[in-house]
């Protein structure tokens, strides 16, 4: 009889997605966890580097780059421990539209991986850039707006739409503070829509009653 042969330690469904290809690169578990780590540390480091450098196509790859990871359970552990959200959350702000594109799928991504992660970029203060980010746009028309100005709102009403979804704290920033009347007056192509939404009145020319 021959001898039975013994079954790999690295069958079986103990296995995940990992686009670094970083976990496959020691034999021993403990060991291939530990240096996963190391390797994710690392690569979360060189992220913050891009995410504070003073040229817009690092803050791009920073962002591109996060947004790609953050799939992977011991990176989105990395992000929120490190506070990463604060990181990216400025960038909504950024002159650079690219920048701003990037960092708004960026945090889309994280804001739709369950709802601790979401309530801990509550906790980072996410709404308020949020804020800021849909104020650029109050009292402008629509048709004023350009193909990259409907590209970054959409990823910015999805990215707030996963959020207030997610986050009981999130739904009630979203209706006590002005990004509700700021939306509404987004949609509704100007600030006349806004000024309803905050019982303000209305803007000049005839009005009814």
């Amino acid at each position: 009889m021959g001898k039975a042969k013994k079954k790999s330690r690295h069958s079986g469904g103990a296995s995940r997605a990992d686009p670094t290809g970083l976990n496959g690169a020691s034999s021993s578990n403990g060991t291939e966890e530990e240096f996963g780590q190391r390797s994710e540390e690392r690569i979360i480091s060189n992220i913050m580097e891009q995410l504070q450098s003073n040229n817009p196509e690092d803050k791009v790859c920073g962002c591109q780059s996060l947004g790609n990871l953050s799939s992977l359970q011991i990176v989105q552990k990395l992000v929120l421990g490190k506070r990463m959200v604060r990181a990216v959350a400025p960038l909504l702000l950024e002159k650079d539209q690219m920048v701003q594109l990037s960092a708004l799928g960026a945090l889309r991504n994280l804001s739709a991986i369950d709802t601790d992660t979401a309530e801990e970029m509550v906790n980072q203060d996410i709404m308020t850039p949020i804020e800021s980010f849909f104020a650029t746009f109050k009292g402008q028309p629509l048709d004023s707006l350009k193909e990259q100005h409907f590209q970054l709102l959409n990823e910015a009403f999805n990215l707030t739409w996963n959020l207030i979804e997610a986050s009981p704290t999130a739904s009630n920033i979203f209706t006590s503070s002005d990004i509700l009347g700021l939306c509404l007056g987004i949609l509704g192509g100007g600030g006349g829509a806004e000024e309803r939404a905050n019982g303000e009145g209305g803007t000049d020319g005839d009005s009814t009653n």
